[in-house]
């Protein structure tokens, strides 16, 4: 249940409602992409991760478009779908063992993204989109983690923003839950912002950054 200080965060930090990133007209050239977010959504729901996990997609979404206004149908299909494998999750057992959060594990990070990628892929391949369209959303989604070119870049970027804007309250479920140590959390956050590869980028993150970090030292402070 959210207390009194988390409802203080949530009001405090640029939490979004999860509504549709685009308009009708938007969407009027696109055929695959309104398909895997339909897929998205629903696998998703069928986790009990509805509202959650979907305001982040929506949002990178947002972001990606605001990084890269002429963003074609596969870039935004790698956006909303970039995270699709929580809702197929691979075993976390093997980096858990080690005493370190999984999450800030180079060697998941990879492997979240090729699942990932594998599973828009399959998807793709059952509704028959071009090879090419294919190819380009399994490279953003393989490598949105890290980057490495300019495509996977973008979509890191547009993740860490979506993410500094959205995720704190829920981090502090976590924590609330004993699942997440605070040091892990401050890592976390530390770690999303100091990926961001474009100055555009961090400008527009930076705000939500220290505002989360505000509110998560005092909400430890509290505690």
């Amino acid at each position: 249940m959210t207390d009194r200080t988390d409802r203080k965060i949530i009001k405090n930090t640029c939490v979004i409602p999860a509504t549709e990133p685009e308009s009708r007209k938007s969407l009027e050239n696109m055929h695959y992409y309104p398909k895997v977010k339909k897929f998205v959504k629903e696998s998703f729901a069928k986790k009990g991760k509805f509202s959650d996990e979907l305001r982040h997609f929506w949002r990178t979404v947002y972001w990606l478009k605001k990084l890269d206004s002429k963003a074609d149908e596969a870039m935004l299909i790698a956006a909303v779908a970039h995270d699709i494998e929580r809702a197929f999750p691979i075993s976390r057992s093997k980096w858990q063992k080690n005493g370190k959060a999984y999450f800030l594990q180079r060697s998941f990070s990879a492997a979240h993204g090729r699942a990932g990628a594998f599973k828009v892929e399959e998807f793709l391949k059952k509704e028959r989109a071009p090879g090419a369209l294919i190819k380009k959303v399994k490279m953003m989604i393989s490598g949105h983690e890290y980057g490495g070119n300019y495509w996977q870049n973008l979509l890191k970027d547009a993740d860490s923003i979506s993410f500094l804007e959205n995720q704190g309250p829920l981090f502090l479920k976590f924590h609330r839950s004993g699942s997440l140590a605070s040091d892990d959390i401050f890592k976390k956050f530390d770690w999303m912002y100091g990926r961001i590869t474009s100055r555009q980028a961090k400008a527009y993150a930076k705000p939500m950054y220290q505002k989360c970090v505000k509110y998560l030292n005092k909400f430890y402070k509290d505690t």
